[in-house]
């Protein structure tokens, strides 16, 4: 069982990136003044500060003298081998986030063959609530697969905004980073050697489970579960991991902040809000996401966890039969225009149309043919997740009757105050049967 044990362990370390090189940024932390730095807009008036700054002896200091100003530095180049992945890290700070306001560290990113990429994502750039104190902004870039990344220039930007921003302590380290390798992986936002990361990765290894230690930047359609002990805050993470859910996938997330994408996540999976969630571990209602408090969930609990989720399959099955509707002509776009046979569809529609499956069917069979003698041909029916089968079958029979073609918005229950509902399948499954309805046309 020891000899195992340290066999797993050995592969999560395999799975490590290599970081030998250190911040490709000479003067990052400023203590050298502006050296290997220059305005990248023309209005900017930068300054170094001497009393606000993060780490001694300063830090960079940019006014609002424009809408847009900003510092760079040169571009770096990269010796062989290439990497194909940078971790990114600043200090900001600022006394008020305007609306449209970008505050934060962007990279210009030259890939082997020449093509340029701009990464500005929402994990380096300043928040709303993220004022009046010094805050810290990781994260990791991941080239496209067979990519090489050459060469790398920073900014450091106050756009759009009506207050000085100030920048200290920047770094830029290159990565090389594998492709994933197994079902499993631990994700980091810009260091794999993080306390937390090595948490997880070490709590998976003694149960057993070979895994990956990747970047949150690293594609995750291949991932059958994905452990997340540092949350990223960015809005592409966010929907990686929402999708990677909704596909089959299982996400555990560790101590998630009182921020807006871990919010949103939190809302998504557990209608909670992630000052709620204080159990040592919550299991959402399909059992394929959790959320782990480290403080109170030793390394077995973890182990464990990831053992329920990766036994929790996502229950839904593999044909569902259409009911016998009548003949429907086939859709087809055909020169950037939709085809119903071979006519052309022009949907002049009502939208939305509630339907709850409280109403009787003469009442929507008198409103479709008010519809028709408007020249109308179509209509989007707002559709109660709880509606019975049988009254939308009656509602799309009613609305053929008037020649009227239907699109259907499923909603589910009130939420509030969450906004965040789960993609639930199986309110879809309930109406799929009658995919093939003469008025169905989406």
């Amino acid at each position: 069982m020891l000899g195992r044990w340290m066999l797993v362990v050995v592969v999560g370390l395999l799975g490590l990136p290599a970081l030998a090189r250190g911040n490709i940024l000479a003067n990052g932390d400023f203590s050298d003044g502006l050296t290997g730095w220059e305005v990248s807009r023309a209005d900017t008036q930068p300054a170094i500060d001497e009393e606000q700054y993060h780490s001694a002896p300063a830090a960079l200091r940019i006014p609002p003298t424009a809408e847009r100003v900003g510092m760079t530095t040169s571009r770096h180049t990269f010796e062989q081998p290439l990497p194909n992945a940078l971790s990114a890290s600043i200090w900001l700070r600022t006394e008020h986030v305007a609306p449209n306001a970008r505050i934060g560290l962007d990279l210009l990113i030259v890939f082997d063959d020449g093509e340029e990429t701009w990464f500005f994502p929402d994990s380096l750039r300043l928040q709303p609530a993220e004022t009046e104190t010094w805050v810290e902004k990781i994260t990791t870039y991941l080239a496209p697969t067979g990519k090489r990344i050459a060469e790398v220039q920073a900014f450091c930007l106050n756009y759009g905004s009506d207050s000085p921003a100030w920048f200290d302590d920047v770094a830029v380290r290159a990565q090389a980073v594998a492709e994933p390798e197994h079902d499993v992986a631990v994700l980091y936002t810009s260091d794999p050697k993080a306390p937390p990361v090595v948490a997880a990765w070490e709590a998976l290894a003694r149960a057993g489970i070979a895994h990956d230690v990747l970047p949150t930047t690293v594609p995750l359609e291949s991932l059958g579960l994905v452990v997340v002990p540092e949350w990223a805050e960015d809005e592409r993470f966010y929907f990686a991991l929402k999708i990677r859910h909704y596909l089959g996938g299982r996400v555990m997330l560790m101590d998630l902040p009182d921020a807006k994408w871990a919010t949103a996540l939190a809302r998504y999976f557990w209608a909670a809000l992630p000052g709620d969630l204080q159990a040592p571990v919550t299991i959402s209602s399909e059992g394929r996401a959790a959320h782990v408090v480290s403080a109170e969930a030793d390394a077995e609990a973890v182990g464990d966890v990831a053992r329920q989720l990766l036994e929790t399959e996502l229950a839904l099955p593999d044909e569902v039969p259409a009911i016998d509707c009548g003949p429907k002509a086939p859709y087809a776009l055909r020169d950037g225009a939709l085809y119903a046979g071979d006519e052309p569809l022009l949907l002049r529609a009502m939208g939305t149309y509630r339907v709850t499956g409280e109403q009787p069917i003469e009442h929507h069979r008198a409103n479709f043919a008010h519809y028709a003698d408007l020249r109308l041909n179509g209509l989007v029916i707002y559709l109660s997740h709880q509606a019975p089968p049988e009254h939308l079958r009656a509602v799309l029979d009613a609305a053929w009757e008037s020649r009227l073609r239907v699109m259907l918005w499923i909603y589910g229950p009130p939420a509030s105050p969450y906004t965040e509902k789960p993609l639930k399948d199986q309110w879809l499954l309930r109406f799929l049967p009658l995919r093939r309805h003469p008025a169905m046309l989406g």
